[in-house]
């Protein structure tokens, strides 16, 4: 997920899979164990975390031949991200360059990289950037006879699944040094309907995560849903599929009522702002979606 950018910038750094944390867990576990409190621990898991945002960076071309000695700076993890194929697997540090130089997967950068991953995304729905490897493994397994074999596809690098799926070559590692950035077109208006949605969603998932404990399960998975729902709406609109219409008219039909009778039962000195509110909005963009399908699908066939 974190490497599916095609692009390299600050933002970058922010594309983090869903599972992250599920995944890595285990990792840490440890940590604990082997006497390191939680305090130490989170200091030092906070400053790798805070170091390794600014790295991602095409404006800052070298830092001084000191600090790249020791420290991982932009020029190395533009490496790490690259899939020209002198680069693959090089570069992993977070904050100390010198690990890889100790362990032979230090390369310096020479040609402008190339950014994304070997087989590229090309799409621009998050949901489908965080499963699309789970998608891919589920296809490798079937190639695989025994349950053994489909066991150990979990453990093996994603080298070994290329070859499975024929993206790979055997003994090659497949990577243009030219690689054409996955784009979509889409009206203006469709672009800043997306951006409101998207500042939408950014205010209720922090809501959502606020009050989760006060919330009863119902609402606690509805609102789970809703949410994914639209998640996935907005990168159907970015990539113009013909179904977002349905999907975003019925998940105005589901937020209204959901929303408000939780308002009701739990804020209820806001639900007489929240009800006309959520009416209103859901009626405009309703409408703003309709006369975008008009416009773009219904319009013309009259014409002709």
């Amino acid at each position: 997920m974190h490497h599916q950018s095609e692009e390299y910038n600050l933002t970058v750094a922010l594309r983090q899979s869903w599972f992250h944390n599920l995944l890595a867990f285990p990792l840490f576990l440890p940590i604990p164990l082997l006497g390191f409190d939680m305090l130490s621990f989170g200091v030092a898991a906070g400053l790798v975390t805070l170091y390794q945002y600014w790295i991602h960076t095409k404006a800052i071309d070298h830092m001084p031949k000191w600090f790249e000695m020791i420290f991982n700076s932009p020029t190395h993890h533009r490496v790490h991200h690259a899939t020209n194929a002198q680069y693959l697997d090089h570069n992993y540090a977070a904050t100390f360059i010198f690990w890889d130089k100790l362990h032979g997967t230090y390369i310096e950068e020479v040609e402008e990289p190339v950014y994304g991953i070997t087989t590229p995304l090309n799409s621009l729905n998050s949901v489908w950037a965080n499963f699309h490897f789970y998608a891919e493994m589920w296809e490798g397994s079937k190639r695989l006879k025994t349950v053994r074999e489909k066991l150990a596809l979990i453990f093996r690098g994603p080298e070994y699944l290329g070859r499975l799926l024929s993206q790979v070559s055997e003994g090659t590692k497949k990577v243009s040094t030219v690689m054409e950035k996955y784009s979509t077109d889409i009206p203006l208006h469709l672009k800043v309907y997306v951006g409101l949605q998207f500042l939408l969603l950014i205010y209720f998932l922090t809501a959502y995560m606020g009050q989760f404990e006060n919330l009863t399960l119902f609402y606690q998975v509805a609102f789970f849903f809703l949410i994914c729902l639209s998640t996935l709406s907005t990168g159907a609109i970015l990539e113009n599929k013909p179904w977002f219409y349905i999907v975003e008219i019925a998940r105005y039909l589901m937020f209204v009522p959901l929303y408000n009778l939780c308002y009701h039962s739990y804020f209820s000195d806001w639900y007489n702002i929240t009800l006309p509110v959520s009416i209103a909005a859901s009626v405009i963009f309703t409408f703003w979606m309709l006369a975008d399908l008009y416009m773009r699908r219904l319009k013309p066939r009259m014409v002709h």
